[in-house]
């Protein structure tokens, strides 16, 4: 009986091995050096849609055939969509001359835009890049505005090995996207 409640533990041990503590990985925002002025006093940004495999934990990777795969034991220190959401927000505030908020609104009334961003590929690729596409949209809500919908395609080279790399790398591409929208919204 003590021999058998032994080999139990031991097993119990070798699976909790196995499954020891992910390390997590931030996606520190970068600043941008560009400084533009808008007619528009507050916008807001729609929470990011991104793929599953982006939307995901999970730290994902394409591997060398193409496939899309998730790296043992690395998970993204907060939830993709939220993370992504909050620094286009706080890259745009600091780009723009303008009150910009994530979804949702915080701020009495009604924003005078939106922009919402729908990513097809934000990923570390086999090619030695990372790539953010997809399309952004600009609309009018507290005022009339001219709405656009303008595609993107970023790729930023993986300058460092390894998962902090990847994510250097998507803050980058993430910077990228940001002052694309902002001159878009410079314009308006």
């Amino acid at each position: 009986m003590i021999r058998l409640g032994l080999m139990i533990a031991v097993v119990l041990a070798a699976v909790a091995g196995c499954s020891g503590p992910k390390s997590q990985y931030l996606v520190e925002p970068v600043a941008s050096e560009l400084k533009l002025r808008t007619s528009l006093s507050t916008i807001m940004v729609r929470t990011v849609s991104l793929p599953g495999y982006a939307a995901a934990d999970d730290v994902a990777i394409q591997t060398e055939d193409g496939a899309v795969v998730k790296q043992k034991g690395a998970l993204w220190a907060d939830q993709p969509e939220r993370a992504t959401t909050l620094t286009l927000a706080r890259n745009l505030t600091e780009i723009l001359s303008a009150k910009v908020a994530p979804e949702p609104w915080p701020l009495d009334g009604l924003p005078d835009a939106t922009v919402d961003v729908r990513v097809e590929r934000m990923l570390a690729a086999n090619n030695g890049t990372f790539q953010l596409t997809g399309i952004y949209y600009i609309a009018g809500e507290a005022r009339p505005l001219k709405g656009i919908a303008q595609s993107f395609r970023i790729e930023t080279p993986l300058a460092q090995s390894g998962l902090t790399g990847i994510a250097a790398a998507q803050a980058i591409a993430i910077r990228q996207l940001s002052e694309q929208i902002a001159k878009d919204l410079a314009r308006r």
